[in-house]
């Protein structure tokens, strides 16, 4: 029910016919692999029961290929796109997302961060770590948006003031930082 991939260099059909054959996967990690748009879509379809997908650098993996990838992956429950660069431009939507990791993802901004949280209420976790383009109201946004978060990695965003952390831990966010 688990199949971990990642950095294998394994060609976009070879990934297809996987998931084909595979319908009843529940954890796919892809990080550091050529999975793209197409594939990844193919993917979603073919395995309906993916609770945890791994995408870390995948590059050639679109936001907005991964929301529509994303509109057949109603049992998902864990999302991690660490190093990608392009969720600074379109949010992420997953209303039952409860696993969510942006680290690393530099060029993650205040307003797609808080888009992202409108759309995945669900979030419980967090991990923001290294988000360095994140400011201070990007992140008082989120805790004031997701009433489900308990745990909230901000290692390397360094934005975040005293009084904010306090507050969060008050009402009892685990902060990382």
């Amino acid at each position: 029910r688990e199949l971990n991939l990642e950095e294998c260099a394994v060609a976009l059909p070879s990934l297809t016919a996987i998931a084909l054959h595979c319908p009843q996967l529940t954890v796919l990690r892809l990080g550091y692999t050529a999975v793209d748009d197409g594939t990844l879509r193919r993917l979603a379809t073919a395995c309906p029961d993916l609770a945890e997908l791994d995408l870390t650098a995948c590059a050639a993996v679109s936001i907005g290929g991964l929301n529509s990838a994303l509109l057949h992956m109603e049992r998902l429950r864990r999302l991690s796109l660490c190093w990608n660069d392009q969720v600074a431009t379109l949010a992420v939507r997953h209303a039952e997302i409860e696993y969510l990791s942006f680290s690393f993802c530099k060029k993650l901004q205040d307003d797609c961060l808080l888009a992202t949280a409108f759309a995945c209420p669900s979030i419980v976790c967090l991990d923001l770590a290294w988000c360095s383009g994140l400011t201070q109201r990007g992140i008082e946004g989120v805790f004031g948006t997701l009433p489900h978060l308990k745990s909230l990695n901000l290692r390397g965003v360094g934005a975040v003031s005293n009084r904010t952390l306090q507050t969060m831990r008050r009402f009892g966010v685990n902060i990382l930082k």
